[in-house]
């Protein structure tokens, strides 16, 4: 009995929700969201337990009859009444509906799909309980019965031996009295919540030799699915009571064709019968609230692989999650975790992560949980950065990101030295056919300018070929080389390259890190520790850190004038670069260009039409944290830019063959753009432009009077400021007998602007 019943709430309510079920409790999230005032009722104590306190939403105990369910309808003042009780309680689910078109309220029934291809030679489907003990009375073994505690009776009145019995029910007062009253105790009783996963069937029933399973047709959301494979992977027995509210065919919801009582009476005028997704919809409208549910999605730095490298946060929001998505090996790593996951896929790419996305978002009627997972850190040579701005353009999305460590900062720990102090590269993902015009470029132009440097490397094969080139290089003092950080099986290694490199039989194939001293490096660490001393004691003695700081800068002008801890080779030269047929923007121009284009270190750059890549080398080279994507629709450009980017040792370019706009759609969004060649669709491409990245820099090189008459439609288009358009002639001297004589160059026009956003 509802000792509630008969008590006058203080407030109307404008929705009576019966609920017990998962649906129930989306149902009831739903409307709290929505800030609907809801009376939710549940038969059982255990019911409200599962509950969390949700705004609007009251909530009430007890199991009714229709009288009840009457007085409440009417006492509360709902207008809308929504049934999501269990599929199996036929009862409960006539009595909500008598009383609903009694009180003369709109009656709605969230039925749970069910439909399930179960059809294997060890399950039979049976119509109820009845027949269910009937098929089981000739059969020996235990048996495990998931059909709840109210059955539980007519099992135990059979005539089957109790002892055959394990009952697994829910983990609540009444369920278990239940099955104290039956004499069923102690290690025949498994009293837990679901659904459970399909190894944990597996380990229940091998545990309790269960040689048959009795289960309803409870849908997905009583796991169901899961239940029956790891029967059938156990070769156990399986009986399943099929869903009263299907139809026999299984194909649809036996309520909206036989709305017929036990008592012959036809109520089917008030039935309206909707599967979840359409229901929640259905109420929504009737309520006239606008509801749009939302993918929460945490991007997660999962650290260098261990389980024990996630931060709290991370291990909450594994655990909490719906959807796992991100590579084998992280989604294998973490699987321990997601204990609610009820799917996992591979999926590492920005547009495949996002395609994923809106699929489940068709079929999406609640709020669900994602966790998108990334090795180290999300904002160290990670894929987070293009995963979230690809996410941030769906409006149904809300996305947060949750850092890991990074092989960066457990390489440093491992060696008990400093990072921020260190240059860094990353060697992960380089193609084979690009190693060695990398490598020239490390070796030769950035390990020798640096004291410490950091290397990020893809495998064995990388790290042995580095390894090589180093042995070349005298100014070297020590090498450290972190293998499988943070695994079980992780090594560190230092020595010289040689010592190094003369344990290459040792060195296994995985994930390595590499630290490289050139030779002093030790010392000029202790000077940087010497000067803090100094600092501290000339800031006692009252210098200010402004005279500090002009000291620094004053040592670091000296440094750079004589060329020491700076790039000597400031802009490239013509005679750097391979030439071949295709046109090349020239060295004067290509200054001006960079300087228009104002890139910062963490600057992503598409040069359109690159050419032989003069334009992405010359901007490769001003960072190395700069991204570069070069594009051409010439295989003899393409070919030519991948030749210059390997010659000049720089490893930030990528290079795609195709003609933009087209080209565009799968990089990552770019802060800058320069386009060189346009092949006569100018506002294609800026239109695509502006809808990948509304604030982007753009600086354009026309020749032709064509492009240079488009340039002046630009301000009318599109939305943009700090729009100018600079004319450059260059005359160089040729000497012709005795004199020198200018040879004028064709005239660019410069045309640079930003978008200002929609």
């Amino acid at each position: 009995m509802n000792d509630n019943i008969g008590i006058s709430m203080n407030e109307k309510k404008r929705v009576i929700l019966y609920a017990g079920t998962t649906e129930g409790r989306v149902l009831a999230t739903m409307l709290s969201a929505a800030g609907v005032d809801t009376l939710l009722c549940v038969a059982t104590e255990y019911g409200r337990v599962v509950l969390s306190e949700m705004p609007h939403i009251e909530v009430r105990t007890g199991r009714q009859d229709e009288a009840q369910m009457y007085a409440e309808i009417t006492d509360c003042g709902c207008e809308l009444v929504v049934d999501a009780t269990h599929p199996f309680a036929t009862a409960v689910t006539e009595n909500i509906r008598r009383a609903a078109k009694k009180a003369g309220r709109e009656y709605i029934r969230v039925a749970r799909d069910t439909k399930a291809e179960y059809i294997r030679d060890n399950v039979l489907s049976v119509s109820s309980v009845e027949e269910c003990v009937k098929a089981l009375e000739n059969t020996n073994g235990n048996i495990m019965l998931t059909t709840g505690s109210k059955e539980l009776g007519v099992f135990v009145d059979s005539g089957i031996s109790s002892d055959r019995l394990y009952v697994r029910v829910l983990p609540g007062l009444e369920s278990l009295k239940i099955c104290k009253d039956l004499g069923i105790e102690g290690k025949q009783v498994i009293a837990m919540q679901g659904p459970f996963s399909e190894e944990l069937n597996i380990a229940l029933m091998k545990q309790y030799d269960i040689k048959h399973l009795v289960t309803k047709e409870s849908g997905a959301n009583g796991g169901f699915p899961e239940k029956l494979s790891a029967a059938g992977k156990l070769g156990v027995n399986t009986y399943v009571i099929k869903n009263p509210e299907m139809t026999e065919d299984n194909t649809g919801y036996a309520t909206e064709n036989n709305c017929i009582n036990n008592n012959g009476n036809n109520i089917q005028d008030n039935v309206q019968v909707f599967d979840m997704k359409t229901a929640v919809y259905e109420i929504a409208k009737l309520l006239e609230i606008n509801y749009k549910p939302k993918i929460n999605i945490r991007l997660i730095g999962t650290g260098m692989g261990a389980l024990s490298m996630l931060t709290q946060q991370a291990v909450e929001a594994i655990e909490e999650a719906d959807y796992i998505i991100g590579a084998g090996r992280l989604i294998e790593s973490t699987k321990k975790l997601a204990v609610h996951a009820v799917e996992a896929k591979p999926y590492y790419k920005a547009e495949d992560i996002v395609a994923y996305i809106e699929r489940l978002y068709v079929n999406l009627y609640s709020d669900i949980k994602v966790v998108v997972l990334f090795s180290g850190d999300t904002g160290f040579y990670s894929g987070c950065k293009s995963v979230y701005e690809a996410l941030m353009k769906l409006d149904f999305v809300d996305a947060n990101v949750l850092p890991g460590v990074s092989s960066i900062s457990m390489m440093a720990a491992r060696f008990s030295t400093s990072w921020q102090d260190a240059h860094i590269e990353s060697l992960h993902g380089v193609a084979e056919a690009d190693f060695d015009g990398i490598y020239k470029g490390l070796v030769n132009e950035q390990c020798l300018k640096y004291n410490k440097t950091f290397l990020l490397l893809s495998g064995r094969v990388q790290l042995i070929r580095l390894l090589e080139r180093l042995t070349q290089v005298l100014d070297i003092d020590k090498i450290c080389i972190g293998y499988q950080l943070s695994y079980e099986n992780e090594r560190l290694y230092s020595g010289s390259t040689q010592e190094i490199l003369d344990m290459r039989d040792e060195l296994k194939d995985g994930l390595y890190a590499m630290l490289i001293y050139r030779k002093n490096a030790y010392s000029t660490e202790c000077e940087e520790d010497s000067n803090m001393q100094m600092y501290d004691k000339e800031h006692k003695a009252g210098i200010s850190v402004d005279d500090v700081e002009k000291n620094s800068r004053h040592t670091y002008d000296k440094e750079h004038l004589s060329g020491i801890g700076a790039d000597k080779n400031r802009y490239l030269r013509d005679e750097q670069f391979i030439r071949g047929k295709v046109p090349m923007t020239k060295e004067e121009i290509r200054h001006l260009v960079i300087s228009k284009l104002r890139l910062a270190d963490d600057s992503v750059l598409y040069d359109i039409g690159c050419g032989t890549g003069s334009i992405s080398c010359e901007a490769a080279a001003v960072s190395h944290g700069i991204k570069v994507y070069a594009m051409d629709a010439s295989k003899e450009a393409i070919s030519l830019t991948r030749q210059n980017a390997q010659a000049l040792g720089l490893s930030n370019i990528s290079v795609t063959e195709g003609a933009a706009p087209e080209a565009l759609d799968k990089l990552p969004m770019a802060t800058h753009a320069f386009i060189g060649g346009s092949g006569g669709r100018l506002k294609d491409i800026l239109e695509r432009l502006y809808s990948i990245n509304p604030h982007m820099r753009v600086v354009i090189d026309a020749v032709s009077m064509e492009t240079v008459a488009e340039l002046s439609t630009i301000e009318e288009e599109f939305n943009v400021v700090d729009m100018e358009t600079v004319v450059v002639q260059v005359s160089r001297l040729r000497k012709l007998g005795s004199y020198h004589m200018p040879k004028a160059e064709n005239p660019v026009y410069i045309c640079c602007f930003e978008f200002c956003g929609i």
